[in-house]
């Protein structure tokens, strides 16, 4: 089993090989990323010991377009990107799967931004905080909210079907919610979100509240005097302090995918 301390997730992974009284399992990670490995119950039936897409050898690790976990006598492909793929089990037997998805679609925009205590304003485009020409924006730290209208295609949605709602890049953490529903806070790359079961055909509203460091509000407390600066600290200042990325940066994106029943082969 994988053990997923970000989110509380346990996939009972059926990506393993069995070598003598060792067992390697394929564990595909984010960048930086981490996560359990539990061995509670003994291995039942076949596993799958490699993974071709297209023809070629998949990576036994890092991030993998398609993850598989076992499910009775089936095996369970989420599948995130669209090819033909075979899977090999630990018996020699071999899988095949045709998983056609659509493409990944770009989120525009345009987007509203309202800082606190500021009218809001409307984006064409999505920049970091710090390329702002405005002191407001530029050396503001703390939350501010983006809402956008999200249309999401029909053919996304439905039976077997997931949805990923990557933001890009973010500094530093954002809340994210969808058509009222809180998804809760992304922290860390990927800045990502499951929308399944939440997004609806058409129209949707997007809300992110991001949320930066304290960094910047320093920089531009260095410019003012001492009576009109809004943050005091005891450690010392680097010289210059420079700003930080700050805000959501993009590219926003929706990703689909799709899960499938695989019977494993006997």
């Amino acid at each position: 089993e994988i053990w997923h301390a970000d989110s509380g997730a346990i996939e009972p992974t059926a990506q393993f090989t069995a070598v003598g009284d060792r067992t390697r399992v394929t564990l595909p990670l984010d960048a930086n990323g981490s996560a359990f490995v539990v061995f509670r119950q003994p291995a039942v039936g076949a596993s799958v010991v490699a993974v071709k897409k297209d023809g070629s050898a998949l990576a036994t690790g890092g991030a993998c377009p398609i993850q598989i976990t076992q499910a009775g006598k089936y095996f369970h492909a989420l599948v995130s990107e669209s090819g033909d793929y075979a899977l090999t089990q630990s018996d020699g037997k071999e899988l095949k799967l045709a998983a056609p998805l659509p493409a990944p679609v770009a989120v525009a925009g345009g987007w509203k931004l309202q800082f606190p205590g500021q009218a809001a304003r409307e984006l064409a485009e999505l920049k970091p905080w710090q390329e702002f020409a405005d002191d407001a924006v530029k050396y503001f730290s703390g939350t501010a909210v983006y809402e956008t209208t999200l249309d999401v295609p029909a053919e996304l949605l439905g039976k077997d079907r997931r949805l990923t709602l990557d933001l890009g890049r973010v500094d530093v953490l954002a809340e994210v919610s969808l058509n009222g529903n809180n998804l809760g806070v992304v922290w860390k790359p990927p800045f990502a979100v499951d929308i399944t079961g939440v997004a609806r055909p058409g129209k949707n509203t997007l809300v992110v509240k991001v949320t930066n460091n304290w960094q910047n509000r320093l920089v531009g407390d260095e410019k003012l005097p001492a009576s009109e600066r809004k943050t005091y600290t005891t450690a010392p200042a680097k010289s210059p302090r420079s700003l930080m990325p700050s805000g959501l940066d993009g590219p926003v994106r929706l990703l689909p995918a799709r899960e499938f029943e695989v019977p494993a082969a006997r």
